[in-house]
């Protein structure tokens, strides 16, 4: 994808993070952003997306049988990816991964995050494909809730 306004897509995906990390509401509860969430907070006061290389999230098309899945909203959780801290969301047809280190991150990934000329890495993927996904959908179905 290309013409994306980094300025303003950058604090609204810091945004989405940030206020995720602050809010009491009980579906947040796995995002703690520790020293990170003055950081972000700054950023977004002071209307400076950073670089890239900060705060990078990595974006997917949710897709099954050749449509968009736009109406699955799942509880933000935690992962690690490389030994970096990672917040998953599921929103708006779309899952955001966002990296949350200090530390150097793969070329591979800061290639797909959103850059500062306006481009950006969607992949397509099915939820099928998503590990994380395919574990909730069976909990669910073990607990008989579906």
């Amino acid at each position: 994808m290309c013409g994306v306004d980094y300025h303003k897509f950058k604090l609204f995906q810091l945004s989405i993070l940030w206020r995720a990390g602050v809010s009491k509401n009980e579906m947040f509860k796995q995002v703690s952003l520790h020293r990170h969430e003055q950081i972000v907070r700054q950023r977004l006061a002071l209307s400076d997306p950073g670089n890239p290389r900060e705060y990078g999230c990595l974006m997917f098309a949710l897709i099954n049988d050749g449509r968009p899945v736009e109406d699955f909203i799942l509880e933000p959780s935690w992962c690690r990816i490389d030994g970096h801290y990672c917040y998953r969301f599921i929103f708006g047809g779309l899952a955001w991964v966002f990296l949350v280190s200090r530390h150097a991150k793969p070329t591979l990934v800061l290639d797909r995050v959103l850059q500062e000329n306006g481009q950006m890495t969607i992949r397509c993927i099915s939820p099928k494909d998503m590990k994380f996904l395919v574990e909730f959908s069976q909990k669910l179905v073990e607990s008989g809730k579906i």
